[in-house]
């Protein structure tokens, strides 16, 4: 997962968007915002095992939940998704 930097150089690559960087911090903002708050596909990444983030299911019900070996474990109830739980998205809790 990129780091806020590693987005921000990213996104403020001059002419990427069509402004020099300094021309529309509103626009600056707003970009970190929506990267702040993405959801990110397990089909396109996973995050760190044992770590604790936000993950959405098929159904739409968001809770926090680690993933291991074993499949993705719901840390408030301590106990492993059942299969028809299937994780489709997640996010960091914090960001770094």
């Amino acid at each position: 997962m990129k780091t806020i930097e590693e987005a921000a150089h990213e996104y403020f690559r001059e002419g990427q968007l069509g402004f020099k960087p300094a021309a529309n911090t509103e626009a600056a903002f707003i970009a970190g915002i929506k990267f702040a708050q993405r959801w990110i596909s397990v089909e396109d990444e996973l995050p760190e095992k044992h770590k604790s983030v936000l993950v959405k299911d098929r159904g739409g019900y968001i809770f926090v939940a680690e993933l291991s070996v074993f499949g993705w474990l719901d840390t408030q109830k301590q106990q492993y998704c059942e299969s028809y739980r299937t994780i489709v998205y997640w996010r960091p809790i914090e960001l770094k």
